[in-house]
């Protein structure tokens, strides 16, 4: 078989194919559904209603929850495996991963 660039491009692509396949189906499609059915209207009794709505979004953009979140991914940047690997430590209890306020 002759290695023309037309039949390397072929046997990249049937390579690439089943996992790019599965990769869109596992990971993409939800994806894609969570974000759709965020932006619809939450009813206790049907779970979702089909009218479009922004309160969901509204919760994830407070100041509280952006500072938390900010101070998440600051700490993330700043501190090492192990610092954070001690911190956990330090904090676990019986029955419980994490307790109290993380300080440092």
């Amino acid at each position: 078989m002759n290695a023309t660039p037309a039949n390397v491009r072929f046997l990249g692509a049937t390579l690439v194919a089943p996992g790019l396949g599965i990769l869109t189906l596992f990971l993409f499609v939800p994806l894609a559904l969570i974000v759709g059915l965020s932006d619809l209207t939450y009813s206790p009794t049907k779970i979702w209603l089909p009218v479009l709505t922004a309160v969901n979004y509204e919760k994830f953009f407070h100041p509280y929850y952006l500072g938390v979140m900010w101070t998440t991914i600051g700490h993330d940047w700043r501190w090492t495996g192990p610092r954070v690997a001690r911190l956990m430590i330090r904090r676990a209890s019986n029955g419980s991963i994490l307790s109290g306020t993380m300080t440092t």
